[in-house]
């Protein structure tokens, strides 16, 4: 499990899961992507089992979330068979897509 405080109410819906050296069997399978803000009681608001592998050492997982919290937690709960699980680095983010419309042409 990987908890994180931002000290303030943020929205998350992407990140990205940096493996660099970790054998396969060590990385992360299966995850719940919860979020809270006293830290005590927390919404798991998406199970990931599938999300799209950039390279072999890059994972990003994007999900649907439009609440902000001030705690995020990554609970891993399976890996690919290793004893543990290894991460190098992850970058929690906000994407949001606008639709804007353009004036009609005259």
């Amino acid at each position: 499990m990987i908890q994180i405080d931002f000290g303030e109410n943020v929205k998350v819906n992407n990140f990205t899961l940096f493996t660099k050296g970790i054998p396969d069997t060590h990385k992360p399978k299966k995850l719940n992507i919860e979020g809270s803000n006293n830290a005590i009681s927390f919404d798991i608001f998406q199970t990931v089992s599938k999300w799209t592998v950039v390279d072999v050492e890059v994972t990003v997982v994007n999900f649907k979330n439009e609440n902000k919290y001030r705690y995020y937690k990554i609970n891993i709960l399976e890996n690919n068979g290793g004893v543990y699980t290894g991460l190098d680095e992850i970058i929690l983010s906000y994407k949001n897509l606008k639709v804007i419309q353009l004036p009609l042409l005259s």
